[in-house]
């Protein structure tokens, strides 16, 4: 069975966005797996509406990637097989994209899972607009 992720939203208030996802599985990568459904957020939001400002994840075995949907996906995030955290720092954060056919969805992307026991988890926090 491929790489699968179980998302669990943590925080959905006015502002604020958080989901914890684990990737489990026992073999093969993920690939375009959804991250994020905006249209599930919140029916108001649009792409361009969702800016990420802090990541936290533990990997083992593999990478993952994120990226924000489009007829060409945007990189917003490569994860290392280790742990590892990426705080915007005060700055405005990564917005979503809005280049051609973007949705504000996101999507999770993993290179290098084979076996069981690859995996891990990651934890992603956002601004609304």
């Amino acid at each position: 069975m491929a790489a699968t992720l179980t998302k669990t939203t943590l925080v959905n208030g006015k502002r604020n966005f958080c989901v914890h996802v684990t990737i489990g599985g026992t073999s093969g990568d993920a690939s375009d797996a959804s991250v994020v459904d905006i249209s599930a957020i919140d029916s108001t939001l649009s792409a361009g509406d969702l800016r990420l400002v802090r990541a936290s994840w533990s990997l083992v075995g593999c990478t993952a990637l994120l990226e924000w949907n489009a007829t060409t996906d945007v990189a917003i995030l490569q994860m290392g097989t280790t742990r590892g955290e990426w705080d915007a720092g005060g700055t405005a954060g990564i917005q979503s994209s809005t280049a051609s056919g973007a949705d504000g969805d996101i999507t999770l992307t993993t290179t290098g899972y084979t076996a069981s026991g690859d995996g891990g988890h990651f934890t992603l926090w956002f601004k609304k607009k």
